[in-house]
């Protein structure tokens, strides 16, 4: 007999206990035969036919009800194959942060700019206008504010990183959920950034982009840089050549963003 999960075999474990205990219980209650001596001198017919015992009706009708009694019990103390009792519980939400926490945070990178068509009343401009003519004519309107910040996510997608995969995946689709962020853009890198950014996240080599080309688009006032990477904590001690990428890299994009994030799942009590 197989049986996939610990959960089955606990209730295989069981039934097959109760069937035991329900097959050794019928045992006790049939009577056992009687054993023959072996030494008995031999008897004559007449003598055998007196004394064999006659059937007792009575006997088995009362053998046979406490059979069937003691199987009544056996299936009612079984347990319910049904509804098995399930000691755990499966739940998406075991990361350091929620869903909703992310999405929250990221509210917090807004640049809003005015644009679109006036059918916002601006109170301010409206209060200043009438304090000038002394009288109010008509509102001042003005453009809706849409939030134009510009967030770049760049993942490591070093071996080190790999049980923080599900992490980082949550990181991008909770700040592509909505329109909480104005727009976001993700690239790959693997361990230090260097000049190249990877468009896909298993590295294809064909699909990469020069971080010279990137630069371009960026704004020193609405673009934010996300880093998601170990940088090497994950595997203890110190790389130079990686410690040298990291501060070429951070030199090179400074003067050409709004603010740069590092954001390292390691604890810092195991960072080297």
């Amino acid at each position: 007999m197989w049986v996939k999960s610990l959960a089955e075999k606990k209730c295989f474990d069981d039934d097959f206990e109760l069937y035991t205990e329900a097959g050794i219980q019928a045992a006790r209650i049939i009577p056992n035969a009687p054993e023959t001596e072996l030494k008995q001198p031999p008897q004559t017919a007449a003598e055998i036919t007196a004394k064999t015992p006659q059937n007792n009706p009575l006997t088995t009708t009362e053998v046979t009800a406490e059979i069937e009694v003691a199987q009544a019990v056996t299936q009612g103390i079984q347990p319910d194959r049904q509804t098995p009792v399930i000691k755990f519980s499966l739940n998406h939400e075991y990361f350091p942060v929620t869903r909703r926490q992310l999405r929250r945070g990221w509210r917090y990178l807004r640049y809003p700019i005015r644009s679109g068509i006036a059918a916002e009343l601006d109170v301010d401009a409206t209060v200043k206008r009438i304090s000038q003519q002394g009288f109010f004519l008509e509102p001042v309107l003005a453009s809706s504010r849409a939030n134009k910040i510009e967030l770049i996510l760049l993942i490591d997608q070093s071996n080190s990183m790999l049980p923080f995969h599900n992490l980082a995946e949550r990181l991008i689709a909770t700040a592509r959920d909505g329109e909480r962020v104005g727009q976001v853009k993700v690239y790959y890198f693997n361990n230090a950034i260097r000049d190249f950014l990877y468009l896909q996240p298993n590295l294809e080599p064909f699909k990469k982009d020069k971080i010279t080309d990137l630069t371009i688009h960026w704004h020193q006032n609405r673009t934010t840089i996300l880093i998601f990477s170990d940088g090497g904590a994950a595997r203890g001690g110190f790389n130079p050549g990686r410690i040298r990428l990291t501060r070429e890299f951070f030199g090179r994009i400074k003067p050409m963003v709004k603010q740069v994030t590092w954001l390292n799942p390691i604890p810092q009590l195991l960072m080297p």
